[in-house]
């Protein structure tokens, strides 16, 4: 059964045209509220990969190689606007294909997209470089920031629209050429999107979008004319890409990973804030996030009450759920699709044997991919549950006494992408983040990305960065060219 009489464009994007996948493969996705087909999406293969790689390079060597930083800019600027006036479109193939609501991906998502391709367009005309007198050697040394050629980008699925913005934007200001696999969960946003790339003023080749599963992907990882990839998912998969790039010609890679964030809850915190973060914010997209805090660790004097808020919103949500996401007064969605429903049901599981569910800890109704927001207490610390990602509407609680146990326990973990504290302390609040071993420390907040400073993680969530211009320079290349001064012939 098709879930919309609109049909979704399904070929591949490749020198400014649609085209017909050579692979003869397609995907088919399902909208995870109801099992209904939203559409069938080619899949790239290796000679579709090629192809897209060539229409690339030529256009860097060509065309592309000529336009100015204005230009450029101008460029990405109208792209943002010709994205603008159809936010809607692009939402609700978002949510037909992998669950969010359409409060979400129309009104959050859809801005932060223009929002960033408009940001990364302001550093397409300002990119700078160093210069060193001759002082010391002789020598007058000058430091340049170009290009780095042919770049890729494998997307993922809980907000591709954002991702798309961030990639695209950040290799495009800086002068690269792009190649982007959409994610095979919800593909359809993207390929709505090529049909604005021409209408924008982008020569062929300069942006070539694809479809496809992990296959596509590991291609594009080994591909040897690929110079930088940025690679959006999960860890396990990370570590495949950074070994395929490694492998090939040594192109770096941008590995934006999963994540087990801690969220540290002090007894003077702002209660009221800090369940509106952790539950509300939390579970509007169903805990399909990587900087989601999902290990609260709650100082003791204010467990037993903060416990029972939890309890009360999160049992609030799944009173309300299943609900269709494509209702605008719906607050929370499905999961992305069956193997994702599968997954999550599978951490549930597997947490019960090393902790206790407080509330939830099923899957919600017998049709749609739904899961009941669950919360697991008195949790092992070696656990499964404490130490894998779960991805889905899942957090546990432990308690501590002191600043120094709290660090500890937020410290226990190979991911190391996201944190955030809760007190009114700043004072605190500042000193414990510069010991907290994340990439990004959120005060008082959720973890939210933003336009201006650096998003990325350390340890097991990866390397590099997206957001402003920390994001523009991880497509580019620094060169160094030196002058004799003291050479007189």
């Amino acid at each position: 059964m098709a879930d919309t009489n609109t049909s979704y464009e399904f070929r591949l994007f490749i020198n400014n045209e649609f085209v017909d996948a050579t692979s003869g493969r397609t995907i088919s996705v399902r909208n995870p509220s109801n099992g209904n087909v939203v559409g069938n999406v080619q899949v790239a293969g290796s000679a579709d990969v090629d192809a897209a790689v060539e229409a690339a390079e030529a256009a860097f060597k060509g065309p592309w190689s000529k336009f100015t930083g204005p230009q450029r800019r101008d460029c990405l600027i109208k792209f943002a606007e010709l994205i603008e006036m159809r936010i809607p479109e692009f939402a609700k193939a978002e949510t037909l294909s992998m669950g969010a609501t359409i409060m979400l991906t129309q009104h959050v998502f859809g801005p932060w997209t223009v929002a960033t391709l408009k940001s990364s367009a302001s550093f397409a005309d300002k990119i700078e470089g160093q210069s060193f007198t001759d002082q010391d050697d002789g020598t007058y040394k000058i430091v340049e920031w170009g290009p780095a050629g042919v770049c890729a980008a494998v997307s993922t699925w809980n907000a591709g629209l954002v991702y798309f913005a961030f990639y695209v934007g950040a290799a495009i200001a800086s002068g690269n050429t792009l190649v982007y696999k959409a994610s095979e969960k919800s593909p359809f946003d993207a390929l709505i999107i090529a049909d604005l790339i021409s209408e924008a003023g982008f020569p062929p080749g300069v942006i070539n979008i694809i479809s496809g599963d992990g296959e596509t992907g590991a291609q594009l990882a080994a591909h040897m004319k690929i110079r930088v990839l940025g690679f959006t998912g999960s860890a396990p998969t990370g570590k495949k890409v950074a070994e395929l790039a490694a492998k090939s010609n040594m192109k770096k890679t941008i590995l934006e990973l999963g994540g087990k964030a801690p969220g540290v809850v002090f007894d003077d915190c702002n209660l009221d804030n800090v369940v509106q973060v952790c539950a509300s914010h939390f579970l509007a997209i169903n805990g399909q996030a990587c900087t989601a805090s999902t290990r609260l660790l709650v100082q003791s004097s204010i467990a037993a009450t903060f416990t029972q808020r939890m309890k009360e919103a999160f049992e609030k949500v799944e009173a309300d759920l299943p609900r269709d996401p494509i209702d605008p007064t719906s607050g929370i969605g499905a999961l992305a699709d069956e193997k994702q429903l599968e997954h999550v049901l599978a951490g549930i599981e597997a947490g019960k044997k090393d902790a206790t569910v407080l509330t939830g800890g099923s899957r919600k109704g017998t049709s749609g991919c739904y899961v009941q927001p669950t919360i697991f207490v008195d949790v092992k610390e070696g656990s499964q549950l404490w130490r894998e990602e779960v991805y889905g509407p899942v957090v546990l609680i432990k308690t501590f006494e002191t600043e120094e146990e709290a660090i500890e326990l937020a410290n226990d973990t190979e991911y190391g992408l996201a944190a955030q504290i809760f007190t009114r302390d700043i004072a605190r609040a500042i000193r414990i983040a510069r010991k907290m071993e994340a990439g990004v420390v959120t005060i008082n907040a959720g973890g939210i990305g933003d336009l201006q400073s650096a998003f990325g993680g350390t340890k097991g969530s990866g390397h590099g960065r997206t957001g402003g211009w920390y994001g523009v320079r991880e497509f580019m290349e620094p060169k160094t060219i030196k002058i004799n001064m003291k050479y007189d012939g």
